[in-house]
């Protein structure tokens, strides 16, 4: 058993894994020279009914810890490593991991903490040895996630999916944790990262949809709060509306109108907080993403009942996304999503033990499901890891309002018609991730879990020339890889889905993002084509997205300063002598799919595209045989009508995607006041 002390230790490290797919992959660019925040919380799983232990004994010990980084966030420098297509030091060889500072409150055990509630440590010299971020890689039976530590063995791996650009990451691990410093205990542990931003700007003055999840100290079940805050203006006092639901212990409370609440910020706005005189905080240490559309921090919430503030108090984990959307059967249909989730079951026998897993599936257009789930078991000490196929599943969506604020609901049947899990929650207004309340339905009673919805990003390889037949001048691709060796160099850049359309306002506001913007610098020497520029078909290996072709779009992005864009058109058959052009096709020059086919997430694909040299439209260097070629593969919904022409227009149709509770049994207990002051 591992003490809280060394937890993040572990999760630094790494265990081997496979990698799913034949490609190199390159490193997520959002990894590289990146500072992020790191938050999450942890959950114990000590505490069954039958353990023995009473009252606040049993609530400690089924308790949770809440963290997030207090300074300026993690380092990432990742660097592929020679000899090893998947792995990335972290930092550099022989270097430290991470580096940042995190925050831990936890249920702590008075007599051996003194009163002290929060443990703080610098990982920046607590890991010796290199550390790694491994992508293309396997959590159970579920392929193409992105792992952070070093070769060690551990299983205390950290499994993560990711949004394009690797602007968030969330993620899951096993490990053991004494968070009362009196015991050891089994538990789980959500991780997320995420780009650093500041409490200032536009996230005054919106509505952000809001969800805290954590473990009630009084029955030692899950307790979660879904709901709605109106911000208004930065420094007035009174300046946030919230309409919430709450559900502890069982029971369920509506504020069906506004309560008025205090936002202010701290720490030069690294920092934002909610509170009222009289009343739970509902925010603690906020901290925001790069683009303002995102909030995590906690709940500390002491037993009003003790007067001794380390008794065990409640802590939920808190997730608020900007201007959240419900979604519909359009929005989910002909894709795949990584669903993380992390929390506890609810039931007599196994009250308080901790779960957390991933499922990997794509959905039809029919709504039928393929795919696998894979988590951490919540009925062994240990947390044993469980696998199980999706095939023949199938969801059905709609908007409930069983809450105080309207979400969208989204169940998970079982191939013979029953109901296994659902999903309550709502898209950010990005479209980049869905955020919600996981309920799965458990032989051994219901279980809550704080869930994240993720579209898959592809994974790729580095860009290259297509293969002779896939060319209009067969001695093209010989020329561009210098008869063996490659004359292109990556240029590749992370950007979330704000970033981009902010940088190229020419991109669609539906389209969302499955590539970094990816791009080289090359050159054609020696090579002339009839008198008259060359065209070229470049191309690049792509494995983890399961979304129709007709619903994929290929953009040209020009120069920064430019801020337009190109739309590749894609081609009724392989057309390389046809300038913006794009095809995808099961091999380096062969296997051409056509628009109505759809990708499985496991399967290696080859995204092919036909520039010119010295084309304004699909060439960015003025140069003659220099190409500097930028694009980004992305996705929009299936009821979308942009298309990918050579023309880019802008619709405006939003989408969205998430998972949703299914209807709780009807509750009637009286929650506790403190969620009603």
């Amino acid at each position: 058993m591992k003490k809280i002390t060394v937890l993040f230790t572990v999760l630094l490290m790494l265990g081997a894994s496979m990698a799913s797919a034949a490609i190199t992959p390159e490193l997520p660019q959002g990894l590289v020279n990146a500072t992020k925040y790191f938050t999450g919380f942890v959950s114990n799983a000590t505490a069954k009914a039958d353990s023995g232990l009473t009252g606040e004994d049993k609530a400690v010990n089924a308790t949770m810890a809440v963290f997030n980084s207090t300074g300026g966030g993690f380092y990432s420098n990742g660097t592929q490593l020679a000899g090893d297509g998947n792995a990335f030091p972290i930092a550099s060889l022989n270097a430290e991991s991470l580096n940042g500072t995190y925050s831990v409150w936890n249920g702590s055990d008075a007599g051996a903490m003194s009163g002290a509630k929060t443990y703080t440590n610098s990982t920046g010299n607590s890991v010796g040895g290199t550390n790694y971020w491994n992508v293309n890689q396997m959590f159970g039976s579920i392929d193409g996630v992105l792992t952070m530590g070093n070769y060690n063995g551990t299983n205390a791996t950290s499994y993560y999916a990711y949004t394009s650009g690797a602007a968030f990451i969330v993620g899951i691990a096993n490990a053991t944790a004494d968070i009362t410093d009196s015991s050891d205990g089994n538990g789980t542990t959500l991780i997320a990262l995420y780009d650093n931003g500041t409490a200032g700007g536009s996230v005054w003055a919106n509505t952000w949809d809001y969800y805290a999840y954590g473990l009630d100290t009084e029955t030692a079940s899950p307790a979660f709060v879904v709901g709605q805050v109106v911000l208004g203006t930065k420094g007035e006092a009174n300046n946030a509306q919230v309409t919430m639901s709450a559900v502890e212990g069982g029971a369920r409370v509506h504020t069906t109108t506004a309560i008025t609440y205090n936002a202010t910020t701290a720490g030069s706005e690294n920092f934002i907080q909610l509170y009222r005189e009289a009343g739970i905080t509902l925010l603690t240490n906020g901290t925001v993403n790069a683009d303002k559309n995102l909030i995590t921090g906690y709940i500390l919430d002491d037993n009003e009942d003790s007067a001794d503030a380390t008794d065990g108090s409640d802590k939920l984990f808190v997730v608020m996304i900007k201007s959240g959307s419900t979604f519909s059967s359009s929005d989910v249909s002909n894709r795949a999503f990584k669903l993380v989730s992390a929390g506890a079951i609810d039931a007599a026998s196994y009250v308080g033990n901790a779960t957390a897993g991933m499922m990997a599936f794509s959905v039809d257009a029919n709504l039928g499901i393929d795919g696998n789930l894979a988590r951490f078991s919540h009925k062994v000490v240990g947390g044993q890891l469980e696998t199980a196929s999706l095939s023949g599943y199938t969801v059905e969506l709609a908007n409930t309002s069983l809450f105080a604020t309207t979400q969208s609901n989204m169940t998970i049947k079982n191939a013979a018609g029953t109901v296994v899990g659902s999903f309550l929650g709502k898209q950010s207004a990005d479209k980049t991730m869905y955020v919600g309340i996981y309920e799965s339905e458990e032989a051994q009673g219901t279980g809550y879990s704080l869930a994240f919805l993720i579209p898959n990003p592809a994974v790729t390889g580095a860009i290259t020339a297509a293969g002779a037949s896939y060319q209009k001048n067969a001695t093209i691709a010989w020329a561009l890889t210098g008869g063996g060796t490659t004359m292109l160099s990556a240029n590749t850049t992370a950007y979330s889905q704000t970033a981009l359309r902010t940088q190229w306002t020419g991109i669609p506001s539906n389209f969302t993002p499955l590539t970094d913007v990816k791009g080289f610098n090359g050159t054609i020497a020696g090579v002339q084509d009839n008198a008259e520029a060359p065209v070229i078909t470049l191309q690049y290996g792509m494995t983890g997205i399961g979304d129709k072709v007709a619903n994929l779009r290929l953009y040209k992005v020009l120069g920064t300063s430019a801020k337009s864009v190109r739309g590749f058109s894609y081609a009724g058959s392989a057309t390389p002598t046809n300038v913006g052009s794009w095809w995808i096709s099961t091999a380096v020059a062969d296997g051409y799919l056509n628009s109505q086919s759809v990708l499985a997430p496991g399967v290696e694909y080859y995204v092919n595209y036909v520039i010119q040299d010295n084309n304004g439209s699909f060439d960015s260097n003025a140069a003659a045989l220099a190409i500097t070629d930028p694009v980004v593969l992305g996705s929009v919904p299936t009821s979308s009508s942009s298309s990918s022409s050579g023309c880019v227009f802008n619709p405006a149709a939003s989408f969205g995607l998430e998972w949703l509770l299914l209807m709780l049994a009807p509750l009637v207990a009286v929650v506790r006041s403190r969620f009603k002051k």
